[in-house]
């Protein structure tokens, strides 16, 4: 199990299991402020201001 803590846009702190995430998609508001969308198996989802990177840095702590 992958379990990662995000912030979210709300600017609360929240802790994902990763095996839950479908995918991970780039956005850009209508104000120009860019944000991921994190997309869940039981389809909800959740807005974070993390970049990919900062994302690809706490999955590989996880990695074999």
């Amino acid at each position: 199990m992958k379990n990662i803590k995000l912030e979210t846009l709300g600017q609360s702190t929240m802790l994902v299991n990763w095996d839950n995430v479908n995918l991970v998609k780039e956005v850009t508001s209508t104000f120009g402020e860019q944000y991921r969308e994190i997309y869940f198996a039981n389809g909800s989802t959740v807005a974070t201001k993390q970049t990919m990177c900062e994302l690809e840095s706490e999955l590989s702590k996880h990695r074999k």
